[in-house]
């Protein structure tokens, strides 16, 4: 058998690895420019402006500056957001909003979108515990917990406004908690037309 040379195998290499660099899917889009990443969209995007994800699969959300908005345009968009307790989602200091995404948020404490503005939810799925730290609207939102803990605290100033949302807990458990540490630091919760189905009753 004929030995193949390094460059030999250089070039076989370079024909296998192109092809798959040229052909990698861009997974989002600000109006007709596309782009290779997330966060490349995120860090191009105006404020007033819609990333669209394109692509199902599993993202982390990014640094957001700007008040943008992240759409899923297609099913399958997930961000796995589980973390350690205490720990900030990511820095959205102007607020942002987000449409037909699911968050994966996990069950430690103290874990949300800490000292952010305010944050938009339409047609998302959030799994797991969520903490809230200022002002959050929810449309059309499902809420799910698969064990005895809250949906969600509304933790500290604010006002959290859930509109036309199902809260699934498929055991016995909890779904909403008011949480202040002091008379100064309370928050407030509107509920407009919501569900609540505790293991399977509603």
């Amino acid at each position: 058998m004929k030995k193949l040379s390094l460059r030999g195998l250089y070039l076989m290499l370079l024909a296998f690895v192109l092809p798959m660099v040229a052909n990698a899917d861009n997974v989002a889009k600000i109006g007709s420019t596309e782009y290779e990443t997330l966060a490349a969209a995120v860090s191009a995007a105006q404020a007033g402006e819609t990333v669209e994800i394109t692509v199902a699969g599993t993202y982390t959300v990014p640094n957001i500056s700007t008040n943008i908005t992240i759409q899923g345009d297609v099913d399958g968009v997930v961000f796995n957001c589980v973390g350690a307790e205490r720990t900030s989602i990511a820095s959205i200091p102007n607020g942002a909003t987000f449409k037909n995404v699911t968050l994966n948020m996990g069950n430690v404490n103290y874990h949300g979108f800490q000292h952010a503005g305010t944050i938009n939810m339409e047609g998302c799925t959030l799994n797991g515990k969520f903490f809230s730290y200022a002002d959050m609207n929810f449309t059309n939102c499902q809420f799910v917990q698969d064990n005895s803990d809250y949906h969600m605290w509304v933790y500290g100033k604010g006002t959290v406004t859930y509109t036309d949302c199902t809260f699934t807990n498929n055991v016995i458990g909890k779904f909403l908690h008011l949480y202040s540490e002091s008379s100064e630091n309370v928050g407030n919760v509107v509920v407009k037309n919501c569900k609540f189905i505790n293991n399977g009753t509603e």
